[in-house]
Order: structure tokens, then C-alpha cells, then sequence
């Protein structure tokens, strides 16, 4: 996953991180002072691509989710997916 989110200066931010899934929503996990927290406080919106690469080419696939995300730091799914220090974000 390769979560997007947008600077203070309005420019993408594209990094990779790992990621996991529940019924209804997509997470990834951050360290505290990362850019990506910095980007969401100012502006929660962000999109995240998923491909999948195959050959031939033509086979390829991906699909790009959008939404708002929202910085979890405590409560039942973030016990869940992990240990601390790190800040758990929802892609809504």
C-alpha cells in the first residue's frame, strides 16, 4: 500500500507502508513523528493505491481508494493490530 496524503504546502506525499484490513475499513501504522501524521492533522484527506503486477501486462490490476483519514491511538483496534509506539491510521 502506498497511502498519499497532502503537505501543508499542498504537495503528495506517497510512501509505502504496511497495511491490514477489517470488514469495513483499511489501516496502516506510522511512527509518531512521521510526515504522514504531520500531513493528516493538517489534512485528512488521502488516497491509497493496491496493484498487482503480473505477466503478461496485460494482466495487471489495482484499484485506488480515497477518503478521509483518521489517527487512532488508543482503543480495541488498535490493540489489535499492534504494539505501541506507533499511531494506527484509518482510511475512511
Amino acid at each position: 500500500m502506498r497511502p498519499a496524503t497532502i503537505t501543508r504546502e499542498g504537495f503528495p506525499h506517497l510512501v509505502h507502508l504496511c497495511h491490514f484490513f477489517d470488514s469495513e475499513n483499511t489501516y496502516f501504522a506510522t511512527d509518531y513523528e512521521t510526515k504522514k501524521i504531520e500531513n493528516i492533522e493538517s489534512n485528512p484527506r488521502a488516497v491509497a493505491p493496491f496493484d498487482e503486477y503480473r505477466e503478461p501486462w496485460s494482466r495487471l490490476k489495482g484499484v485506488m481508494i480515497q477518503g478521509k483519514a483518521e489517527i487512532l491511538e488508543s482503543g480495541e483496534r488498535v490493540q489489535e493490530s499492534g504494539p505501541p509506539p506507533q499511531k494506527k491510521i484509518q482510511v475512511l
